[in-house]
């Protein structure tokens, strides 16, 4: 039932945060089935907003030495990425060990002039209750 509960809220917030690259692929591709099956709807559909909207991706003109690589928060395990194909629209932050932020944290994309700002844990979390009430006025 359990399961059957998951696949149910994966399912429904696939269509709630579509985007280019799904949201149930970055979770399935970000996440363990254990990290997954132990997860609130709640705490899924916090996860799922922060795959797609934590964060920005842009160009940086220059490679900004000041930033630490993104391929050092890499989560062990996982097949090697290819950095220089990252995007807004592509990149999985599930795929990288970001510590608690008290504020947006920058990281240079490996071997690119690209930088990645992955925003404050207060910044989501705001962010997360706009969408949600967003969501409930338009539904009435």
């Amino acid at each position: 039932m359990k399961i059957l509960a998951l696949i149910l809220g994966v399912f429904l917030s696939y269509y709630s945060f579509a985007q280019a690259t799904s949201s149930s692929n970055k979770i399935a591709n970000g996440l363990t089935q254990n990290e997954i099956a132990s997860l609130s709807a709640d705490e899924l559909n916090r996860i799922e907003f922060f795959a797609n909207k934590g964060f920005t991706v842009h160009q940086n003109g220059k490679e900004n030495e000041s930033y630490p690589l993104l391929s050092a928060t890499k989560k062990t395990g996982l097949a090697s990425i290819d950095y220089s194909a990252i995007t807004q629209t592509n990149f999985n932050p599930l795929l990288f060990n970001f510590p608690s932020r008290e504020s947006h944290l920058f990281y240079r994309i490996d071997g690119t002039d690209m930088v990645v700002q992955i925003f404050s844990d207060g910044y989501c979390d705001m962010r997360f209750e706009q969408y949600e009430t967003n969501a409930k006025n338009h539904k009435k």
